[in-house]
């Protein structure tokens, strides 16, 4: 099993190259990092709302 992974799913074997290995990997980090920023915007989005309300009411 040099340079190859298998995965049994539902009896079947699948054979993966390290290229397809490679790839799918790539894909969870972009998956990862979009993740992550999306996150980080909609909670720098939170506090701007929450910094603005404040704003309102002290005026």
């Amino acid at each position: 099993m040099c340079g190859k992974i298998s995965i049994i799913s539902g009896g079947d074997r699948y054979n993966m190259s390290s290229l397809a290995q490679t790839i799918i990997y790539l894909v969870a980090a972009i998956a990862f990092l979009a993740l992550s920023y999306f996150l980080m915007v909609r909670s720098a989005n939170k506090k701007l709302e929450s910094i603005k309300t404040k704003n309102k009411k002290r005026k």
